[in-house]
This record gives structure tokens, sequence and C-alpha cells, in this order.
């Protein structure tokens, strides 16, 4: 008996000298910063289909808000003088056509009398150079009918995508010159996002795990297209440009850039300073050990290399030291005096 009273006094002693803290895993303090900007919804195109010939507007097929699809009629101009040009055109090379034929046959014809003497080299030399001559306006009018089909196209004008009609710019019986804006479109598909971005939030997104626009409550996945290399001078800022992996939002649409860090960082308030260094006390084995969190700074979240199950020191971790023997407290720990 008198033997096991010091070994039942000394561990008595060594209970008592655990410091009581509570823990908590890793992974249910860790946070996943979240940051956003403003941005809004940009249109790949978004032109104003203008005349490219003089001629009086006959028809505006389509009323703002409608849908067109590529390749649909948006505005009719007065074609009559247009196709009366390609008409004559192609009389005129019809002509050239059959003189052609003519000439090249005449030069055959000399041919054939110049192996018998019967004509002089002059008249042959004649004959090839009255063909080469019509051979010559021949391609020349070859290319006004070409142009006069050009004007005659230029009659219609079609929508170059998808999209939706913004704006009609011209009235019907109006003359409309080249160059005259006749309706505005806005392209339907390949829209992108926009943002401006100050340098430590440009670094951020590029490195984001989860990337999206948020507009009037619904989330819409995009993806990083482009960060531009030009900083605005004035207020500091590059754009980014982003495209929809999805369902996209309406061009004009304004929202949030919204994206979501792929580390995860210890809340601000855990870290405490230890010998100059930041840091977290965690518990293993009964006592306290201490991990550096190198770069961290005062208030701010950190990045932590410990496995998720580690279990960190919450309350009590001002009072202990590295190697200090602890346990968990049955109640919460007060915090220390300051």
């Amino acid at each position: 008996m008198k033997q096991v009273l010091p070994w039942l006094l000394a561990f008595s002693g060594s209970v008592n000298a655990a410091l009581p803290v509570t823990t908590r895993p890793l992974s249910e303090v860790l946070i996943e910063p979240v940051h956003s900007t403003p941005a809004t919804v940009v249109a790949r195109n978004a032109p104003a289909l203008a005349a490219q010939i003089s001629a009086r507007v006959t028809a505006i097929p389509v009323r703002v808000g409608d849908r067109v699809a590529t390749g649909d009629l948006v505005a009719q101009l007065d074609c009559r003088l247009p196709e009366s040009l390609l008409a004559a055109a192609q009389a005129g090379l019809r002509d050239l056509e059959a003189q052609r034929r003519f000439a090249a046959s005449q030069l055959e014809r000399a041919r054939d009398l110049k192996k018998s003497r019967s004509i002089s080299d002059e008249t042959l030399d004649q004959r090839q150079r009255d063909l080469s001559s019509l051979q010559a306006q021949l391609a020349a009018q070859q290319q006004a009918v070409v142009q006069a089909e050009l004007q005659v196209e230029h009659c219609t004008v079609r929508a170059p995508f998808a999209a939706v009609v913004t704006a009609r710019l011209a009235d019907v019986g109006a003359l409309a010159d080249p160059g005259t804006p006749l309706v505005r479109l806005v392209q339907l598909d390949a829209n992108e996002v926009s943002a401006e971005l100050r340098a430590a939030e440009a670094a951020d997104l590029v490195g984001a795990a989860t990337t999206w626009f948020e507009y009037l409550g619904e989330r819409h996945a995009v993806r990083l297209r482009r960060l531009l290399e030009v900083v605005d001078t004035r207020k500091r800022t590059r754009e980014v440009r982003l495209e929809f992996t999805g369902m996209g939002a309406p061009a004009g649409a304004a929202g949030r850039l919204v994206w979501q860090q792929a580390a995860r960082l210890v809340p601000a308030e855990l870290p405490v300073r230890r010998n100059g260094t930041l840091g977290l006390f965690y518990m293993n084995d009964g006592r306290a050990y201490f991990h550096p969190l190198p770069g961290a700074l005062e208030g701010r979240a950190a990045p932590t290399t410990l496995p998720p199950d580690t279990l960190l020191i919450i309350d009590g971790r001002q009072r202990v030291n590295a190697g200090d023997t602890v346990a968990p407290a049955p109640h919460p720990v007060a915090p220390a005096a300051d």
C-alpha cells in the first residue's frame, strides 16, 4: 500500500496539470471564400444594319422585340433600278459573247487562208487583235454583271445571325442612301460577361474553383475567356471577359460575377502568435502542438496544409504553448484575460 501511494499522487498531479481546452476538427471550421463584383452581359455583336445602295425603303417586316434567324429578311429596298441595270449588263454580255464567237471563227478562217497565201500577215494580225479586244471587253462586261448582281442582292437586307430586333431605324417609304441605318439587332448567342477587377480580385478569379453570373436570383455558370492585359489608368482595374457554359443571361443584364476560391481557409480569428509567428494550436495524444502559417496576416483568413481531421484547439488556445499537456474541458473554457 505504501508503494502504491506515491504513484497515485504522481498520477493525480499529472491529471491536474493538464490545461482544459475545447477542440474542433479542422474540417468543421474551414471556410471557402466567395467573392463577387458587379458585372454586365454584353452581346458579341449588336450592329445597326444599313443600306448599301440608294433606294426607297419598301418594307421592314420586323418589329422591335422580334427574334430573327440567320438569313431572315429584315428590310426590303426598291429593286427596280438595280434589276434593270442587271438585265442591261446581261444583255451586253450576251452581245459580246456573240461577237467573240464571230471573231474567233474569222481568225480561224484567216489562218486557213494564210496557209494558201490568200491573205496578208497584216490581215491575220488584225483578226487576232479583234479577238483579243473582244475577250477583254467580255471580261469587263462579266465584272459589270457581277456588280449589278451585287446591287440586286443589296436590295434585301438579311439578318447575319440569330438575333433580336431592338430598333427600327428607318420608315417605309423613306429614301435610303448607302450607310443609312435600317434595323438594329443584338445577337442572341455568344454573349459574354464583362466585369472590372482590381489586381487582387483578378488573381483570385484566375485560380477560382467555381465561377458564375448571378442575375435575378439565378446562377449561370461561366468560365474565364480572357483577362485583358490593359489596365484602366483611371480606375486601376482590368476588364475580364467570361463565356457562359450553359444557358446564358440576356444581353444587357446587370448582375454580379461570383467566384469561389479553390483553397480552403482558416477563419481569421483562429490563428495565434507565438515567437512572432502566426499559427494554429492543435491537440494530439494529450499534447498541444503549434503549426505555423507562413505568410498569414493578422485579421485575415489563411490557408493551411493540416489534414482535415486535425483537432484544432479553439477555447484555451491563447493560454497554451507547444508541448503543454492538454485535455478536453467538460465545459466551455473562459477566454484568457487581457
